[in-house]
């Protein structure tokens, strides 16, 4: 069973790179609860430092406007039916690395997004439903609920 019914959303996968075990972490477990999967994905950016508490902080921002944009302008005009929701970090840890890139959150998977006007009939879709559910995991990660 998947969390897609409760959370309006669910893993499709992760993949993160581990420096100290110098391998990467990753699941394509679509069962995983959202709370076990943002755990395993994001904590590691908990644990080393400033910056990356910065990242949560800037998905979190960036979730959220998404989230707004949905309920009040996508709710009436899309429908949006196994979209995905793409979050990138990349950075070097390391003491003298470089400057990190911002972290990048995008919906990708557009082939089923649809104009409401063309389907009325069709209900609500639950993409609302998933981008809170990320909103909400995300901040609590960061401490905030």
């Amino acid at each position: 069973m998947t969390p897609t019914q409760n959370a309006g959303a669910r893993l499709a996968g992760y993949r993160v790179w581990d420096p100290a075990k110098k391998r990467w972490r990753e699941s394509k477990d679509p069962t995983l609860s959202m709370q076990s999967v943002f755990d395993r994905a994001f904590k590691y950016l908990l644990k080393h430092g400033v910056q990356k508490k910065l990242w949560l902080t800037q998905f979190r921002d960036k979730a959220q406007k998404l989230d707004t944009w949905w309920k009040n302008v996508g709710n009436t005009h899309v429908r949006c039916y196994a979209a995905s929701l793409l979050l990138i970090w990349e950075g070097d840890h390391r003491q003298g690395a470089a400057e990190p890139a911002n972290p990048v959150l995008k919906f990708i998977d557009f082939a089923h997004f649809h104009a409401h006007k063309n389907y009325p009939e069709w209900a609500a879709d639950d993409t609302s439903k998933g981008l809170s559910t990320v909103v909400v995991q995300l901040e609590r990660l960061l401490g905030l609920t």
